[in-house]
């Protein structure tokens, strides 16, 4: 290589392979080397070998000199962006990617590079560089809590082998699948799960044969190691010791660390002064190692252990301390959703602590509520206050939220984890809190296993209009009795509306629809109900601010001439009939999204929107309200646009199909277009889990709207209507599919009710998008949003 050139800015090719030989050796020569490489490429404009030689200082600097480190991804992808390389456009976001999973920084933003990547690299790329994006998807997909999503990356890295026979990272994927196998069954552990993973690890032992380490070998022993701990205790321990044998021959901290959290929790009872030594050196190597992730994973384990090895006082202290690496990973995360979906994976650990609070001998309501409050809907909060995350931030306390209830109401409150974890130790159990101004009550539900499928079920059944009602009235039963049950009736008298904070799976439940028994009432038709992701937020909803408005409403309707909406033009006039004469109607290309972004809505006490909408699960950030193109816009109202409106304690009604619905993210609840409307300050969005006939909705809505005019809240404005559908003889699908998410208490407030000395009303701003069909625009949407949901 030196007589090719090696060692020369002008051979750059050479010595960027002289390099290599010193990379594992002789690391100052190799940066060296890389660094002549890399000018020389520069100067020769080759954005590909460019992009190689900075990949490679960038991992000679990780650990050296991160501000270097950064320094190359950032000179890579500007050489890859000033090419026409997709080659080196690709490579450089494999280095951006692999960097940002180092560090645990922006993992949202590592997981769109790759996605990208993987576009411009399959299906006939450079094969090396096609298993590399596989390699870090399936980890950032991991992180993301995206565990199918992981595994199908995996599989699909294996599969690669089949075009060219390499083994190359096959090792890693064959483990990293098992491991994402068992991350997913410790979200949502299944009868059997153990067992099975536990042959799986061990046929993944056998697959290896000649093609792992030490290392690998390693990681498969831990793995056994947790999965025998309860089942076979003895065994457990020959795996882990075999761990730490395995480690000798090749040192590695990262495993290190999980073979000390693990010896840890094997000990626990037999010696648990030596536990408590294991689990803080597993702290301090992570700390030694500075990956977040790993350090938030030590003390995952460190949570747990603490209440097998210390008294109950200093369990809840080192407890609440590992609740802080949790965080600190997810505060570093720069994008909300990422924040979202990075904390979503470890939403488990907090139901376990508030379920370990909540089971002690003398429950400890007021803490397990506080814990609980910590993982919800973080990052809606912490937009409607304007800030960066904070460690500190503060979360409704129990006898604030007892305080600020009405005398009528109550709020309840579910937490959701199962009640035996995937390794057959306590799990965090379900339980609910119900709120009243007499105290609270505290009740354990039965196991939770199974419910997210049994939810996903009744919603399925409910959105169907042709459904037997003896199956639907007996699955409601069934609900009704796993989660509110015989205990759920002895409320105080006089408790006429529900705040729901719902937990894990139960923001998909039509709450409204449950009943006592097949032939008793359902809970919509006994209560006003509403859902909330936190009681923090609707606190802040209760005790946000009200306005007086000059006008009654801005009516946009009817704006996409190719998806006409002939019905809402009707229904635009109707609403202006209804509302009075100061109503202002936009109608068609007049209902554009730049005339609406930039008209001055202060006047108006509702905002009324008969359009068209579109949910993107897969990218909630993309799903929109379609307006009319103008200006340059793109007619697409999404959640980020949303979000800047200015609805300050108004209410939103809004119809569109699947809008109360989107991507569930643990902790967070729905990334939906709802979800937006509550970032733009409304106090209460009516919004649509399924689409619903237009001559259901007439009926559904005419009802709505009159109790509204009758000076009725919106809760009690919503269960008149769905009492008077189910007079009129419709189906669950006609009024169950319609939720009121946030504070139902909020009324409409205009000038001419306060002249008139009617009650006050809050102002209402009404989204009636889509929600009336004909058939053809049925076909029309229902083709549209399946469409979406395959990525088109």
């Amino acid at each position: 290589l030196v007589s090719l050139g090696g060692g020369q800015a002008d051979h750059p090719g050479a010595t960027l392979a002289l390099a290599n030989c010193y990379f594992q050796d002789d690391k100052d020569e190799a940066i060296r080397l890389f660094t002549l490489a890399a000018e020389g490429f520069a100067r020769n404009r080759e954005a590909v070998g460019e992009v190689v030689a900075r990949h490679n200082l960038n991992i000679l600097f990780r650990k050296k000199s991160p501000r270097d480190a950064e320094n190359q991804v950032s000179r890579a992808l500007r050489a890859a962006d000033a090419s026409s390389s997709p080659e080196a456009v690709t490579r450089a976001a494999v280095l951006e990617a692999g960097y940002l999973l180092y560090t645990g920084n922006d993992i949202g933003r590592a997981h769109r590079s790759l996605l990208r990547a993987k576009q411009a690299a399959f299906p006939s790329g450079d094969i090396g560089l096609r298993r590399t994006v596989l390699l870090l998807l399936a980890n950032a997909s991991s992180y993301l809590g995206k565990l199918d999503e992981a595994i199908a990356a995996a599989q699909a890295h294996q599969a690669l082998r089949q075009e060219d026979g390499s083994t190359k990272d096959l090792s890693t994927m064959l483990l990293n699948e098992l491991v994402f196998r068992v991350t997913r069954s410790e979200i949502d552990p299944r009868h059997g799960d153990r067992n099975r993973l536990v042959a799986a690890a061990e046929a993944t032992l056998l697959s290896l044969g000649d093609l792992g380490d030490e290392n690998d070998f390693a990681r498969i022993e831990k793995i056994l190691g947790d999965l025998l701990l309860v089942s076979d205790s003895k065994a457990a321990r020959v795996h882990l010791n075999r761990c730490f044998e395995r480690l000798r021959e090749e040192p590695r901290q990262e495993l290190e660390c999980q073979c000390l959290w693990s010896m840890a929790r094997a000990l626990a009872a037999s010696d648990p002064v030596r536990a408590e030594a294991m689990s803080r050196a597993s702290i301090e190597l992570a700390r030694g190692v500075n990956d977040q992730s790993m350090e938030a994973f030590a003390n995952q384990a460190r949570l747990r252990l603490a209440w097998q090895t210390q008294p109950i006082e200093s369990a809840r202290e080192t407890s609440l301390g590992a609740l802080g690496a949790i965080e600190r990973l997810r505060a570093a995360q720069r994008e909300e959703n990422a924040r979202a979906e990075v904390f979503g994976a470890w939403t488990l650990d907090y139901r376990w602590l508030a379920g370990k609070l909540l089971s002690l001998p003398e429950p400890r309501l007021d803490e397990a509520f506080d814990v609980g409050e910590r993982l919800r809907a973080r990052v809606l909060l912490e937009g409607l206050d304007g800030q960066q995350p904070k460690l500190g931030a503060h979360f409704a306390k129990l006898p604030q939220i007892s305080a600020a209830l009405d005398p009528r109401e109550a709020l309840v409150w579910f937490s959701i984890a199962p009640e035996q974890d995937l390794y057959g130790d306590f799990g965090g159990g379900a339980w609910r809190l119900v709120v009243t101004r007499a105290g609270t009550t505290l009740t354990r539900l039965p196991d939770a296993a199974g419910l997210s499928d049994r939810v996903a079920a009744f919603s399925s059944l409910l959105s169907e209009r042709e459904v037997d009602p003896a199956i639907s009235s007996n699955a409601a039963a069934g609900l009704y009795t796993a989660l509110f049950g015989p205990s759920f009736e002895s409320l105080p008298r006089g408790i006429e509306r529900l705040t729901i904070a719902a937990d894990g799976p139960l923001p998909r439940l039509p709450f409204e629809a449950l009943r006592a028994r097949v032939e008793a009432p359902t809970l919509g038709e006994r209560f006003e109900i509403s859902t909330v992701p936190s009681a923090t937020l609707w606190l802040r909803l209760r005790k946000g601010p009200s306005a007086t408005f000059a006008r009654p409403a801005l009516v946009l309707a009817d704006p996409l001439a190719d998806k006409p909406l002939p019905w809402a033009r009707r229904e635009a006039g109707e609403i202006g009939g209804a509302l009075g004469r100061e109503t202002e109607i936009w109608l068609g290309s007049d209902a554009s999204e730049a005339r609406l972004t930039q008209a001055d809505l202060a006047p108006f006490a509702a905002l009324h929107f008969a359009v068209h909408a579109q949910a993107n699960d897969a990218y909630p950030d993309r799903s929109a309200i379609l307006l009319a193109r103008e200006g340059g816009s793109d007619g697409h109202l999404e959640p980020r646009e949303i979000a800047k409106l200015k609805l300050d304690g108004r209410v939103v009604v809004l119809s569109a199909c699947d809008s109360a619905s989107g991507a569930l993210v643990s902790g967070e609840g729905f990334l939906s277009l709802a979800r937006a409307f509550f970032q733009a300050r409304a106090r209460s969005v009516v919004a649509a889990r399924w689409p619903i006939r237009d001559d259901d909705a007439k009926i559904l809505f005419e009802h709505f709207y009159g109790a509204l005019g009758r000076g009725e809240t919106v809760g009690a404005a919503l269960r008149a209507a769905r009492r008077a559908a189910i007079e009129e003889g419709l189906p669950p699908q006609a009024w169950a599919g319609v939720v009121l998410l946030g504070d139902g208490e909020a009324r409409l407030r205009t000038q001419a009710t306060e002249d008139g000395g009617g009650r006050g009303w809050l102002a209402l701003a009404v989204l009636g998008a889509a929600l009336v069909f004909g058939a053809a625009a049925w076909a029309r949407i229902s083709a549209l949003r399946t469409s979406i949901r395959q990525g088109s």
